[in-house]
């Protein structure tokens, strides 16, 4: 029984080591945008978005960020528990720039860009943002050009492309052998 209650307390300390460590961009971000959550005339449960910058690989919030639009900005929060160290964001549109990025394969991206808070962007699918821009009746300005921290992007897409027309050539081969009673083997 204690051997259990201690296993159960080094993990559980463990976890909020581990979403303590995770959340210092989100940190870095709330030194300069932190607020108290008010509910927002927009809002939307369950979206995503990942954070980068200040070194390390980029933090994924997919499936896990509420968005809140206001009259003058937007509003971030990540749902519980997983928000148990990330505080509230408020961004006012008046700090918030817009580029296109080809973050994601299979969507296009906006990455949101801060001036007074330059280390760190966010990067969200563009309905995403479309829905915001809508929602703040044009008070977000729709995205500019590429981004200028923008990789090339478009090797990879075309290795994703080929090793997905690999995987179904090789299905339908051996699928089509299997289904003809030869063999499929080596």
């Amino acid at each position: 029984m204690i051997t259990t209650l201690i296993g159960f307390a080094f993990v559980g300390g463990f976890l909020a080591f581990m979403w303590k460590r995770m959340a210092f961009r989100w940190d870095y971000l709330a030194t300069h945008f932190g607020q108290p959550w008010t509910n927002p005339p927009a809002f939307k449960l369950m979206q995503n978005g990942i954070i980068y910058g200040l070194g390390g690989v980029s933090q994924s919030y997919s499936g896990i960020l509420s968005i809140g639009v206001f009259a003058n900005g937007i509003g971030f929060k990540v749902v519980q528990p997983f928000g148990l160290f990330h505080t509230p964001l408020f961004v006012p549109f008046d700090q918030i720039k817009a580029w296109n990025q080809d973050w994601y394969i299979n969507a296009d991206s906006v990455e949101l860009e801060f001036p007074n808070a330059p280390e760190v962007k966010i990067i969200m699918p563009k309905d995403q943002i479309d829905w915001i821009h809508e929602q703040s009746r044009g008070g977000l300005a729709m995205p500019m050009d590429a981004s200028p921290n923008q990789t090339d992007i478009g090797l990879w897409k075309a290795l994703a492309g080929f090793y997905i027309g690999m995987t179904i050539l090789a299905i339908l081969f051996y699928g089509g052998r299997w289904a003809l009673g030869l063999p499929v083997g080596l």
